[in-house]
């Protein structure tokens, strides 16, 4: 498991910016950067509070939501875990942006 994307995922799912999460999770804000590029790895403890900054368990961190997903969806999953943070966040609004697009025309017909 790349942990810096995973961390990246979650915290664009949740809308919060890194300065946001490392503020949250009482972690420097570059040393969370660093850990989202890959460049270190967190400790336990680190990651913990990192987990709990985003609201979430140690434990389901490392769950791995894709086994319910169609083979589209793993693709896309797969393809964007191998993006930097700021491409993960620019598709996301994008994929959003769409959603938001089709649910309005929707409306109109």
């Amino acid at each position: 498991m790349n942990i810096g994307a995973r961390i990246t995922e979650l915290r664009a799912a949740k809308g919060l910016s890194t300065n946001a999460l490392a503020k949250k999770a009482g972690v420097a804000q570059s040393h969370l950067r660093e850990i989202e590029l890959g460049t270190k790895q967190p400790g336990i403890d680190v990651l913990d509070r990192i987990c709990q900054g985003l609201g979430m368990m140690l434990a389901d961190f490392f769950v791995d939501d894709t086994k319910d997903l169609s083979v589209e969806m793993r693709r896309l999953v797969r393809a964007a875990e191998k993006m930097r943070p700021e491409q993960v966040i620019l598709i996301a609004r994008f994929i959003e942006s769409i959603n938001i697009t089709d649910q309005s025309n929707e409306k109109r017909l």
